[in-house]
């Protein structure tokens, strides 16, 4: 990519960025991501001050003594990205200077560290412009639960089929159980779970079953610490490593997580370190021994649900661009101090209270099933289909892009609107238990037309920036507004599909792919979701996961009938990617090893035509188009049922786009009754094909007549029969009969 393109591509970044930027009149600047490995180009984020409205900004990035960017335009009271290339930097920390200029006179600089490191198959990285986490490559929203060890068993394939993305037992480290701890995480790999990985019994303590034991002196505790973090670092299910549980309330101070933190980050630099708090108020004297701020407000029934408001949106504003900010939601009750646990409602208006003042990670405690933690199926139900909410909403909640002004009518209503590829989302939460008219408007959109409501299955108007609508008690909901759509004209979906939704762009359950059955393997874990992060073509692909080989979901799609005497091409897109599903462990000497990716294992999935036909395709990482032909020239019938069907075969994780079933050919007839002739054009649905026919009955090949442009004349009753050949390979055959009176 030229660094051209990447400042185009840093322009876009440019809408309406940030409502969060201070009062302060001083400029700033840092390293959009913790740390970088194998990036062609890096990026700097500068904030330039409101107060320097009218003035030229421009920006020098200074590596070593030379420009590595010069005289970059960005604009005031916006946050901005601005590129450099990667190939002069080091490994370790690496010194840029940024200076700012205004109307071409320097008025300040500022010093930035960006760190590169080699890379890794499990790196997990910060992205400090929306506090999200970048895994396997992909923006990932950390959603998932506490629960207890041991893990109840099937817990993990029960929950990873509502959308959960994370868990984090309460387990203590020692020895004896080091085995159990594996097969839980190896079996969370194979699923696509990933692990915030609890340490606190050999680093701060705290915790449900995870204190410290007393009886082992510090050396002997970190030393279980080095062992754990040198077992797992390289484990494609690790997300995190989690320290200390509510350090304040326990009475450890951040003295004391220092070592722990220090050495871990030292034996593993690739992954973050969590803590929790009860008293997110003392969270920033703990800034240097964590990189992930978690808080775990419970208030009910004897509080308010706005108190998740108030904690998340005081840590956002501590932390914002320096460390994501998690939320650990109420799921539990009925004991202590709480004496029932949040309804259903309760536990949705908390969670998107919590997104709504822009919380990137979602940890309920405490989620012990089947009728431990929490007790209510259908609250926990909700927690689920919240999770899929939360992930249709990932370009979104981590572009970085906040509309600034919004307007809310009712005072008891939350909303926060964010920007992505021509897109609007506003998410809406009425933190009161009583129903309320109310409108969100947004000043500077001066946009008319309908709103999707999404996760309802409806619409509404907009009226110059301005939508009104009810909302009931403790309710909450997520419109769409779309200003341009953002689609790649050279992928577009076939006009002639006969396929119904073949982009996966159906967003009426969240996740789920419409107009298809699911026939599930022998694996209850294997999963089949709709992704918004990744596609091939629109804004969706369908994300399958086999846990183990040959024992996924078969997906069968909305069958079609099809007029026979002809043929068709069944077609899907596929692509492989980084996964927690596509590692290896690798053994080496005295029994250690590691995990690694397996190109030499590559994925298999299988496309069928129904009974009619089927072919195993190997993936490749890059999207390839994957094709079988439906064979129906010996059939006379103009409704053969054809039910296109889906399987990954391999263990591993795949995406797939642009389902299509199309003729081969296609015939446009117009009669000319003066004359008594039909005038046939014959095209073909593939490009770079040449076309040939024949009137007599027999059956044309390369040798016969071939259609150039003009339509084919037929006067007499017959049969046109059409062959069409790419580069010498048949593409195609059509048949039908014409009868002229």
């Amino acid at each position: 990519m030229t660094l051209k393109k990447m400042k185009l591509i840093a322009a876009v970044i440019l809408f309406s960025l940030s409502s969060h930027l201070t009062a302060q009149d001083s400029y700033q600047a840092f390293s959009r991501y913790d740390y970088y490995t194998s990036e062609q180009f890096g990026e700097i984020i500068v904030e330039v001050p409101e107060s320097k409205m009218g003035m030229s900004i421009k920006v020098d990035l200074v590596f070593e003594y030379d420009f590595v960017q010069k005289g970059y335009i960005v604009p005031a009271g916006l946050l901005s990205g601005v590129p450099f290339p990667m190939e002069r930097l080091h490994q370790g920390d690496n010194e840029i200077t940024c200076s700012f200029y205004e109307n071409e006179k320097w008025i300040d600089s500022r010093k930035v560290n960006v760190v590169l490191r080699e890379r890794k198959p499990n790196e997990v990285r910060i992205d400090r412009t929306s506090g999200g986490l970048l895994v396997d490559g992909l923006p990932f929203f950390p959603f998932g639960f506490y629960c207890y060890w041991p893990v109840q068993q099937t817990l993990a394939e029960e929950e990873v089929v509502k959308g959960f993305n994370m868990m984090s037992p309460y387990w203590k480290i020692e020895k004896k159980n080091l085995k159990e701890r594996k097969k839980f995480m190896d079996r969370c790999a194979a699923l696509g779970i990933k692990v915030n990985y609890n340490l606190c019994s050999v680093a701060g303590g705290g915790g449900a079953g995870s204190q410290k034991d007393k009886d082992k002196s510090p050396d002997e505790l970190k030393s279980l610490l080095i062992k754990e973090v040198e077992a797992f670092r390289d484990h494609p299910a690790l997300l995190s490593w989690y320290i200390s549980d509510e350090p304040v309330g326990q009475g450890v101070s951040p003295e004391e997580l220092q070592e722990p933190y220090d050495l871990i980050k030292e034996l593993d630099p690739y992954h973050p370190v969590s803590v929790v708090f009860m008293t997110p108020a003392k969270a920033r004297e703990y800034e240097h021994v964590m990189d992930i701020v978690m808080a775990d407000p419970y208030p009910l029934p004897g509080g308010s649900v706005m108190e998740v408001s108030r904690v998340i949106s005081m840590l956002k504003q501590e932390f914002r661009y320096e460390k994501p900010v998690w939320i650990v939601p109420q799921a539990f009750g009925g004991n202590e101090w709480w004496t029932r646990e949040p309804t259903a409602d309760e536990l949705e208006v908390m969670t998107y209270l919590a997104l709504i003042n822009e919380a990137t990670g979602v940890q309920y405690f405490i989620r012990h099933g089947l009728s431990s933690f929490p007790k209510s199926a259908a609250a926990w139900g909700n927690c689920g289909a919240i999770s899929l909410e939360t992930a249709e909403l990932i370009p979104f909640l981590l572009s970085g892009q906040t509309l600034s002004g919004l307007i809310i009518s009712q005072e008891n209503v939350q909303a926060r609107a964010w920007y992505n590829k021509g897109k609007i989302i506003i998410l809406a939460a009425n933190a009161r238990n009583e129903p309320a008219e109310y409108t969100l408007k947004l000043p500077e959109i001066a946009f008319s037309g309908e709103v999707d409501v999404l996760f309802k299955n409806r619409k509404l108007q907009i009226t110059e920036g301005t939508i009104t609508d009810i909302i009931d008690g403790y309710g909450t909901r997520a419109y769409q507004i779309t200003l341009k759509e953002d689609i790649h004209q050279e992928r577009a979906i076939n006009t002639a599909n006969l396929i119904m939704d073949p982009g996966f762009e159906e967003v009426v359950s969240p996740g789920i792919p419409a107009s298809c059955y699911a026939r599930p393997g022998h694996d209850k874990g294997a999963t089949y979701f709709i992704d918004s992060r990744i596609a091939f073509t629109g804004e969706h692909s369908l994300r399958l996961n086999t846990p183990e080989k040959g024992a996924g979901i078969k997906l069968s799609f909305y069958r079609t009938s099809l007029p026979g005497r002809q043929t068709y091409t069944l077609s899907v897109y596929g692509a492989t990617g980084q996964s927690s599903n596509n590692y290896e462990w690798h053994k080496k000497l005295f029994g250690k090893g590691s995990w690694q990716e397996n190109p030499e294992k590559p994925l298999v999935f299988q496309l069928s035509a129904g009974d009619i036909t089927s072919e195993q395709f190997t993936l490749s990482e890059i999207w390839r188009k994957y094709e079988v032909r439906i064979d129906l020239t010996d059939e006379v019938s103009d409704s053969t049922k054809v039910i296109p069907i889906l399987e990954l075969l391999s263990k591993g994780t795949a995406w797939f786009d642009n389902l299509s079933v199309v003729p081969d050919l296609e015939l446009r007839s117009d009669i000319d009754a003066g004359k008594n002739v039909i005038h046939v054009e014959i095209s073909s649905t593939h490009d770079d094909v040449r076309i040939f026919y024949t009137l007599d009955g027999s059956r044309p090949d390369s040798t016969s007549a071939e259609y150039i442009s003009e339509p084919v004349e037929i006067s007499e009753t017959g049969l046109l029969k059409v062959v069409a050949y790419k580069q010498h390979e048949f593409s195609g055959y059509l048949e039908k009969e014409y009868s002229v009176h």
